[in-house]
């Protein structure tokens, strides 16, 4: 593959986030996704404990609200490899979570002309028609293609695979990881040496 250093790991040790690589997005437009929760920086929604940090999902009424942590404008990286260990929860309905990464210049270039590569999403509606919310990965990758040859539906090119697990994925932690070279990207659970995508 390529040779590894480890540049930076969180392993959530102590009481609360490291504020010098995380940061929260915090709004409920569900930022151009049409979700229905409000993103909170509140405890109730996200602490960190045990050394795991813990996002937790919370309806009240009709009202939803969870967390969005990012590391943007705090770390970015080019090539390597990208690894989360991850318990999901018990998937309904509606429920997405989602380990993804997007390109440093969203800012100033905006989506999807700066790229994105989804490691994990969960919950999406393929999976709940089939019965197998809790089995099923989504992994994909977006960009824009100057050409003009990217799907009209989307208006950018994307490539995407989902992967059956064989277990539930709230029964334990997987890792959910990304090795990207100058050629490739490959996505995997729980094994580098065997990507699905």
């Amino acid at each position: 593959l390529f040779s590894q250093t480890l540049l930076w790991s969180d392993e959530f040790n102590g009481n609360e986030l490291d504020r010098s690589t995380w940061t929260f997005d915090v709004g409920n437009n569900g930022f151009g996704n049409g979700e229905l929760q409000a993103y909170t920086d509140d405890t109730a929604n996200v602490r960190v404990a045990g050394g795991n940090l813990i996002i937790t999902a919370l309806r009240n009424g009709n009202n939803f609200s969870s967390d969005r942590l990012k590391t943007y404008d705090l770390m970015d990286f080019k090539y390597g490899r990208i690894e989360a260990r991850i318990k999901l929860p018990d998937i309904k309905d509606g429920v997405w979570p989602a380990f993804w990464l997007m390109g440093n210049n969203f800012g100033s270039a905006g989506w999807p002309y700066c790229g994105e590569i989804d490691i994990l999403e969960a919950g999406m509606a393929s999976a709940i028609a089939s019965g197998k919310t809790n089995k099923t990965v989504l992994s994909a990758a977006h960009w824009w293609h100057e050409t003009g040859t990217w799907d009209p539906n989307w208006l950018h090119a994307t490539h995407s695979t989902e992967k059956e697990l064989s277990s539930d994925l709230y029964n334990g932690y997987h890792v959910f990881g990304l090795n990207w070279t100058p050629t490739d990207l490959e996505i995997y659970i729980d094994d580098p040496n065997n990507p699905h995508f």
